[in-house]
């Protein structure tokens, strides 16, 4: 359980670090001309991945299969992958990327980075990584609970984000 404890203690600080950079990159769009795009999904995506922390909790305490197995180092190794992803992803967007919709008129769209490879490489990696990591100790209803959950919720946000951007760069 150690393992498990530690595992969601250093998701909860990097969850952390992620919202106040957010923060920060969306007082600089705004402060730069860029308008906020509402609404714009963001509450079902915070719905989710908020939820996984004590949805792991529970499960963990309920499920007698919960625990350490073994593809736990496997595919805690995935989550680690899936993390670099979506951190190149975030480097990629630089001061651009905030968990909100905030489009800047006239900004070109990022071509460089995984951005060459996929339109939303930062949400491919969060999505498995929203399965990897419950997957990682056995809580297969969080994993297929979470993955699921967030399809629905990115399938809004996508369609926004598109949207937006395509306006924007029109």
């Amino acid at each position: 359980m150690i393992l498990f404890w530690t595992v969601l203690g250093l998701l909860l600080l990097e969850r952390s670090f992620e919202l106040g950079l957010s923060r920060r990159n969306e007082r600089r769009l705004l402060a730069r001309g860029g308008r906020r795009v509402l609404p714009d999904g963001f509450w079902g995506l915070a719905f989710v991945h908020g939820a996984l922390f004590p949805a792991m909790v529970v499960e963990s305490g309920l499920a007698p299969w919960a625990g350490v197995h073994g593809a736990t180092w496997p595919l805690l190794g995935a989550a680690l992958a899936t993390m670099a992803l979506r951190y190149w992803a975030v480097a990629s967007l630089g001061e651009r990327w905030c968990t909100r919709v905030v489009v800047v008129p006239g900004a070109p769209l990022v071509a460089h980075g995984p951005y060459r490879f996929a339109k939303h490489p930062n949400y491919v990696a969060a999505s498995l990584e929203l399965f990897v990591v419950p997957a990682a100790f056995g809580l297969w209803a969080t994993a297929v609970g979470a993955a699921v959950a967030n399809l629905v919720a990115l399938r809004v946000r996508m369609r926004v984000e598109q949207a937006a951007l395509s306006a924007a760069s029109a």
